[in-house]
């Protein structure tokens, strides 16, 4: 019998140590060099330099060829990273290795960073989704699209959320609630920075906005999906991912609905009730902005009634 469990015990570890991911220290340093490359091209109102585009093309790393594409294109100005190509959902490695090496990026902006091997090392063994992943690859997109993109101007562009290889309306509302997340920076920037907030500038920024599936954005509703944990401040533990952004996409049409009303476009501002998720109040949940945002609703129906 001790034979027995003594050769289960050791079957059991083989299959652990089996189950952990490898990296090789040439991909390692791969992805090391791409975060280092994100990580000074990504905020600059500028393309990155013919000697960090030559430095980066350097890189001869068969598995991660698409990775570095992704960051070629996602740092420049030219919005070809609005392309099919980039907004497609990725096959799973280039989803890991571009994941990889966001994290990475992040720990470069760490005043004591941990060691970047090991790093790697432990978000490649983590227990992290697919959709989580999926959630960073979004937010470095549209992140780096208010970021480089100057002046901000996407009115004319519009995506479409059945021709990206997304499954069902989680991957669907990843894609948009990543984008108004970004997005939303932009208005909440003009209402909570001056004094009196700039609600003008506010109208005028959320008409540059994008549409979705040929509707604007606020009539986006896909949210019907099972919730997921994800990271949205790296001081706190992972949280409910529709608890925070549609949190952010509420306030981010509370923003725009009152910032119409304030600039006497009344109007507009009953449409973006109506045909938004604020005209359904099982939403306001996820706000913790919620009893102004209902306030406010009833305010307008309450003056047009």
């Amino acid at each position: 019998m001790k034979n027995i469990i003594t050769l289960l015990f050791a079957v059991f570890l083989l299959n652990n140590v089996q189950a952990q991911e490898h990296i090789s220290a040439e991909t390692k340093q791969g992805i090391i060099t791409l975060a280092r490359f994100y990580k000074e091209n990504s905020s600059s109102g500028k393309d990155a330099t013919r000697e960090a585009k030559e430095k980066i093309n350097s890189e001869k790393i068969d598995s991660l060829e698409l990775a570095k594409q992704f960051f070629l294109a996602v740092v420049d100005t030219d919005k070809r990273i609005l392309s099919e190509k980039y907004l497609s959902k990725p096959e799973p490695a280039t989803l890991r290795n571009i994941f990889l090496a966001v994290n990475v990026n992040w720990n470069l902006y760490e005043d004591t960073p941990k060691d970047n091997d090991f790093l790697i090392d432990s978000l490649a063994n983590a227990d992290i989704s697919d959709l989580e992943m999926l959630s960073t690859y979004y937010g470095t997109i549209f992140g780096c699209l208010t970021n480089k993109v100057q002046p901000f101007n996407l009115k004319k562009i519009d995506f479409n959320l059945n021709e990206y290889g997304l499954t069902g309306a989680t991957e669907r509302s990843i894609f948009f609630l990543m984008a108004m997340e970004r997005f939303g920076a932009l208005i909440w920037g003009y209402i909570n920075i001056p004094n009196p907030p700039n609600f003008q500038a506010a109208v005028d920024i959320v008409r540059q906005y994008p549409s979705f599936n040929h509707q604007p954005y606020y009539e986006f509703k896909d949210l019907e999906f099972p919730d997921f944990l994800v990271i949205t401040d790296k001081r706190r533990p992972k949280e409910s991912f529709k608890q925070y952004y549609i949190g952010k996409y509420l306030e981010n049409l509370y923003y725009y609905a009152g910032s119409l009303e304030q600039t006497n476009h009344r109007n507009e501002c009953r449409e973006v009730i109506s045909k938004s998720i604020l005209n359904d109040t099982s939403y306001l949940k996820y706000s913790a902005n919620r009893t102004n945002i209902s306030g406010f609703i009833q305010h307008i129906n309450a003056k047009h009634d």
